[in-house]
């Protein structure tokens, strides 16, 4: 069996697989500097958040950075990076039709927990508990080392299986704390338990995730709308592909009548908040 057959087994096993040596450890400093250089320059600049109904809505205890792709050249290099993007393509198209249909990017991120936060309540990404084929895969690029102490990723490991949603509020007893060296990637099926650890430290603890879905679900950004120009043209075709250029709804019948586009379709202008400003 090859790297991504045996990956695969782990995560409809497990929920779960864990790879090392990812990223040279350098290339990690590198990417946590941009990443607190980036969230300084764009965070004045968020949205209100007025989503309620539980912590996990809540972002007063953690930086992120959203939409990667537009702010790094970069970040491009995290859309498709193999073996990692071979085994989430190989896991998502589980019962698809010949196990062929596309895999797109949901969303992509960088985050650290604050020194002194609180550990998340355990949830799951994909929405919808249990199901015979997983609908989301979710990436973690360690940036820096997990550890206990800083927050490292918590797992309830075969919950993805469960037709129901993790506990609130409640210890599970079955929960393990996914540890690793920065440049270390952790693969996550979006429907097991899971949640970030308390960070007891003074550190951050920056990663990068990327959140892959089959192709016909919503992305959590429309990329089709915030992709700048000589950013697109960066792109490889199949980078275009999974950030969703082939499967952007069409407008109406007049334009297009299949769900699927066969060429990619160029994104809308679009500038960032802090363009032209020193």
């Amino acid at each position: 069996m090859t790297e991504i057959d045996d990956a695969v087994i782990a995560l409809n096993r497990d929920g779960y697989v864990l790879l090392d040596d990812m990223l040279p450890r350098a290339r990690c400093s590198e990417l946590v500097d941009m990443l607190e250089d980036t969230h300084t320059l764009m965070s004045p600049y968020y949205a209100a958040n007025a989503a309620a109904g539980h912590r996990l809505n809540f972002h007063e205890d953690e930086k992120i950075v959203y939409n990667l792709h537009n702010k790094n050249l970069a970040f491009l290099d995290f859309i498709d990076p193999e073996p990692v993007f071979g085994i989430v393509e190989r896991f998502l198209q589980q019962g698809s039709y010949k196990q062929d249909d596309p895999v797109v990017l949901r969303q992509n991120t960088g985050r650290t927990p604050m020194p002194g936060g609180p550990a998340q309540q355990l949830h799951i990404d994909s929405r919808l508990p249990g199901g015979a084929f997983p609908l989301m895969a979710v990436v973690t690029w360690m940036l820096e080392d997990f550890t206990d102490e800083n927050g490292a990723t918590r797992i309830v490991p075969g919950t993805q299986r469960r037709a129901e949603f993790p506990p609130d509020d409640t210890a599970v007893p079955e929960e393990i704390s996914i540890t690793g060296p920065r440049g270390s990637v952790l693969i996550m099926d979006g429907a097991v338990w899971h949640g970030g650890g308390a960070n007891r430290s003074v550190n951050t603890r920056w990663c990068v995730l990327s959140t892959y879905v089959r192709w016909f679900l919503k992305t959590a950004f429309d990329f089709s709308q915030n992709m700048p120009a000589d950013f697109y043209a960066q792109l490889t075709a199949r980078q275009k592909q999974i950030m969703g250029f082939t499967t952007q709804p069409p407008l109406d019948e007049f334009t297009r009548i299949s769900a699927r586009s066969k060429e990619p379709e160029p994104p809308a202008p679009y500038a960032l908040p802090t363009d032209g400003k020193s």
